[in-house]
């Protein structure tokens, strides 16, 4: 099994990370056009929908990621990102699980 990364490792990183963002943004190189043009294939997780689709509405309209947000905004964020699902990508998502419908467990 490896090891975990240095502190070293860490920093080079993150330096790294920087780096590449100050230069893709000195390039006029959005997040967007990035992927698309890069063609990743990363599938996604439970963390990268959370993080990547159902949080990144929730900083954009309340400034607070999921862990932070009311019962409303919650349900707020969860109805855009079903809407905007089915508009441009044509998937009906799963209906929201609640303790009357389905397990809650992982």
């Amino acid at each position: 099994m490896d090891k975990p990364r240095t502190l070293k490792q860490n920093a080079s990183l993150h330096k790294w990370c920087t780096q590449t963002a100050e230069q893709l943004n000195e390039g006029g190189l959005d997040k967007r056009l990035v992927m698309e043009s890069l063609q990743i294939d990363v599938p996604w997780s439970m963390d990268s929908v959370k993080n990547d689709l159902f949080n990144h509405i929730a900083l954009e309209m309340f400034d607070r990621t999921s862990s932070q947000l009311t019962t409303g905004e919650l349900q707020t964020v969860f109805k855009i990102l079903e809407k905007a699902m089915q508009e441009g990508l044509g998937i009906q998502c799963l209906p929201w699980p609640d303790i009357f419908s389905q397990s809650l467990e992982k």
